[in-house]
């Protein structure tokens, strides 16, 4: 009998040592998928247009002309880096419908100054 009440009083000490049914289980965290192509052309395009408007509104407030310029120079790099992103896009991914919004993207909105690739 003490044999059994010390071996009781072992276990109740110990705590429990299997999984905690009243605690509720973590939830894992969901496994991010790459986005379709046309995900990515909408993030990238929203983006863009945020930083486009910000750059806008930054050389119509300059009154500086050496400013000015460099705030130009910035917004043409800017616009040259999302015609790159774009046309990356769709070297990967040339079988996808969503491909061709993002071609459209680079002929209507690309670069037509003298940093313009020629054929």
């Amino acid at each position: 009998m003490t044999q059994s009440l010390f071996a009781w009083a072992m276990l109740l000490s110990a705590g429990p040592c299997g999984p905690r049914f009243d605690e509720p289980k973590r939830a894992q965290p969901p496994t991010r998928e790459p986005a379709s192509l046309a995900g990515q052309i909408n993030a990238l395009e929203k983006e863009f247009q945020k930083k486009e408007e910000e750059l806008s509104r930054r050389i119509s407030a300059s009154k500086d002309p050496a400013e000015r310029s460099k705030l130009c120079q910035e917004y043409r790099e800017l616009r040259a880096s999302r015609e790159k992103q774009f046309l990356e896009l769709v070297r990967k991914n040339p079988k996808d419908t969503a491909a061709l919004k993002a071609l459209k993207l680079v002929v209507e909105r690309g670069d037509t100054g003298k940093n313009a690739r020629r054929p």
